[in-house]
């Protein structure tokens, strides 16, 4: 069977569902707010399980109880989308303290990830993938900032 997704893109969305799992606190917790048990969830993230993966009702529920849509926003930028909430595009919506609060947290969580990823003197593929992934969301906060001030 050929399939249009990469190994590499499915292994990316495992790491999106890591990270929403991770914001959630573990997969005991995770198990809480999905129809699966942590046994699943943990299958869904292992490298070595290929064909694991979450269903899109299981991302959702992880995704609403992070509070992020780490899963939706990589599937959007593995198609070569941006994901951009709808109440930040073109609303003209005040700045307010959940954008800098957001642009602090994703911040801090590049500059782990930069620090984590070169503490050791080298970029492992796995540090890369979420250097990579942190700054995107530090992206999206700074342009979701810009969006605001720029319809101000």
């Amino acid at each position: 069977m050929s399939r249009s997704s990469s190994d590499k893109q499915r292994h990316s969305l495992k790491m999106a569902v890591a990270r929403v799992i991770d914001l959630i606190g573990a997969g005991n917790l995770a198990e809480t707010v999905t129809r699966v048990n942590a046994t699943m969830l943990s299958r869904y993230i292992a490298p070595h399980e290929d064909d694991r993966h979450a269903g899109i009702d299981v991302v959702l529920d992880l995704e609403l109880a992070a509070g992020d849509p780490a899963v939706t926003r990589t599937l959007a930028a593995l198609q070569g989308y941006d994901l951009v909430k709808a109440e930040q595009h073109g609303t003209g919506q005040n700045l307010d303290l959940d954008d800098l609060q957001r642009l602090h947290r994703e911040a801090s969580e590049a500059v782990s990830a930069i620090m984590a990823g070169i503490a050791d003197q080298t970029i492992t593929p796995a540090a890369k993938k979420r250097i990579l992934n942190e700054l995107a969301d530090l992206r999206q906060a700074i342009a979701a900032i810009e969006a605001k001030v720029e319809a101000a």
